[in-house]
Order: C-alpha cells, then sequence, then structure tokens
C-alpha cells in the first residue's frame, strides 16, 4: 500500500513537471495563429451584421419613403376627383339656372 502512494505520488510529480513545462514555440505559433483566424473572423462577422443592420434601417426608411409618396399620391388623387365633381356639381347648377329663365 505504501508502495502504490509512492508510485502515485512520484507520477502525479512527473505529469506536474511535464504540465509545466514551456511549450514548444511551433505549438504557440500555432495556437496563436488559431487565435488571431478566430478574432478575424469574429471581426468579419460582427462586421458583417452591422452592414446588414445598416441595410434593413435604410430599406425601412425607403419602404416608409415610398408608403409616404403613395399617401400623397392618393390624397392628390382624392383632391382632383373632389375639385371635379364639385366642377361637375357648378356645371350642372348653371344648367339648370340657365333652363329656368
Amino acid at each position: 500500500h505504501k508502495l502504490l502512494k509512492k508510485i502515485n505520488y512520484s507520477t502525479e510529480k512527473e505529469e506536474e513537471q511535464k504540465y509545466f513545462h514551456k511549450a514548444p514555440e511551433q505549438l504557440v505559433a500555432i495556437i496563436k495563429i488559431n487565435i488571431q483566424q478566430k478574432a478575424a473572423l469574429n471581426f468579419t462577422n460582427i462586421a458583417n451584421d452591422n452592414i446588414q443592420q445598416q441595410q434593413q434601417e435604410q430599406d425601412e426608411k425607403n419602404n416608409d419613403i415610398i408608403q409616404e409618396q403613395q399617401r400623397n399620391e392618393q390624397r392628390k388623387k382624392r383632391t382632383l376627383d373632389a375639385y371635379s365633381n364639385a366642377l361637375q356639381a357648378v356645371e350642372q347648377t348653371l344648367i339648370a339656372l340657365e333652363r329656368q329663365k
């Protein structure tokens, strides 16, 4: 039992030493490149999201402008129709007054 503890203890010490050894430069370089690639990808995704959001906001503004223009056109048409109806009513009234003479 004591021998087993001694073996486990020495194995743990060896693992600790291996764990805290300096990593090889090549491994550090690979990890650094991976981190940079992920950061660049995240930056690109964020930039794309911002562009999409700005485009969506611009599309909404454009839609609002188009709808406002359509409402104005409808208002103009109704005004013109009302004017035409009023003009026809005046003409009919004048014709009726002429007939009464």
